[in-house]
């Protein structure tokens, strides 16, 4: 085997196939600890919207948001708060300016919406809550509340509206009813949200969730065949099943011996 050759796969493509194996074996074990240190969602239902087989619904959707989306997660608060309860002018400065513009999801969403805040450091016991990155990051907040004028808000977390484009976040509209406080309507908001969550929030290292578990699946196969193709290259010579292997000094002493026996029996041609 060429020394050049061996020293390529045993030096260079062994050591780029275990690096691969090792970094996705430490993101899967890194995606299994993700929950840590996130808030715990809120279902605070006042006006008594859902059933008990719906909020279980929500429960579990979050469970499976706050392992698999980096700590994404949807509360559910339904309230009776008048903006004169609120007693802070820009409740009402923000209505003004969304009636100008129009209801869209990223206009209601937690970077633009006091709402958001307001609510996550209300229910901070519940939670609890941590800082206002990771809120603003992390948290998704249905706010339901007929004496709004808009009686159903979805606040899309901060870090989710990072990873959605224009005609997303239109279509993501179209498919809401932000009038409508029946559970339908509820349950159907967090439809929305959550399959939007999961088909746009990115993965680790830029990637979107379904679009890494394909590419980290790709390499992990591509890690197994670079082994592969290492151990044919260093049993090449050898006969399968093991045994003895033709050195390079096999061959020369064998090519002696040859010409030793081809010289010894040339005078018997002489002789004839």
């Amino acid at each position: 085997m060429n020394p050049r050759l061996h020293y390529l796969t045993r030096s260079i493509l062994l050591p780029i196939a275990l690096l691969i194996i090792l970094m996705f074996n430490t993101s899967v074990r890194a995606d299994a600890n993700s929950a840590d240190g996130n808030p715990r969602p809120v279902i605070s239902d006042e006006l008594h919207i859902l059933n008990q087989k719906q909020i279980s619904q929500i429960q579990q959707i979050n469970r499976h948001l706050i392992k698999k989306y980096e700590g994404q997660q949807i509360w559910i608060i339904s309230t009776n708060k008048t903006l004169a309860e609120l007693q802070d002018p820009k409740f009402e400065r923000y209505f003004v300016n969304i009636r100008k513009k129009g209801p869209t999801v990223s206009r209601f969403s937690m970077g633009n919406n006091p709402f958001g805040d307001y609510y996550a450091k209300n229910y901070q016991d519940q939670a609890p809550y941590q800082d206002e990155i990771v809120i603003r990051g992390d948290v998704n907040i249905i706010l339901i509340d007929p004496n709004l004028p808009y009686h159903v808000m979805p606040i899309a977390s901060q870090s989710f509206m990072d990873n959605i484009y224009d005609f997303q976040n239109l279509f993501m509209g179209l498919q809401l009813d932000y009038m409508d406080v029946s559970a339908a309507n509820v349950m159907n908001t967090v439809d929305v949200l959550n399959k939007s969550i999961q088909k746009n929030y990115y993965a680790p290292y830029g990637l979107r969730d379904s679009t890494f578990e394909e590419v980290k699946s790709a390499l992990v196969m591509l890690a197994g065949f670079i082994i592969f193709v290492v151990w044919i290259i260093d049993h090449w010579n050898t006969p399968l099943g093991g045994g003895y292997v033709r050195s390079d000094e096999d061959n020369y002493d064998s090519g002696y011996m040859d010409g030793y026996y081809i010289g010894l029996h040339d005078h018997d041609d002489d002789h004839h």
